[in-house]
């Protein structure tokens, strides 16, 4: 019974051991030689700047729901459109790389 015990723990210990190996081998563990995001959780993909997110600056508007809701209804209807798209597959799934008032000009109505 003891022979068996001993086996088994030789067989995880060197199925750990070759793990270990494995990673450490990988090219994710080499640096971070990328020339893009590989996750959310990249230290690469920080925060973007207001102006970067739709090509225009926020920060003349008001930080009010209404006024925000209003500056977004003056735009051109593609650009409004952009906007919709803009805020529903990019700030939506990753809504904290996005200052606050990005977000609240998203949801504003």
């Amino acid at each position: 019974m003891s022979l068996s015990k001993s086996a088994l723990g030789l067989a995880a210990l060197a199925f750990l051991a070759g793990s270990a190996v494995l990673s450490a081998s990988s090219p994710a563990s080499a640096g971070n030689t990328n020339h893009g995001p590989t996750s959310i959780l990249d230290p690469n993909s920080g925060p973007l700047a207001d102006w970067e997110v739709f090509g225009f600056d926020l920060s003349s508007i008001p930080d009010d729901p209404a006024s925000l809701a209003a500056f977004r209804a003056s735009l051109d209807p593609w650009t409004q459109q952009g906007i919709t798209n803009r805020c529903r597959y990019d700030i939506g799934i990753h809504p904290f790389r996005y200052s606050p008032k990005v977000r609240d000009f998203c949801w504003a109505r």
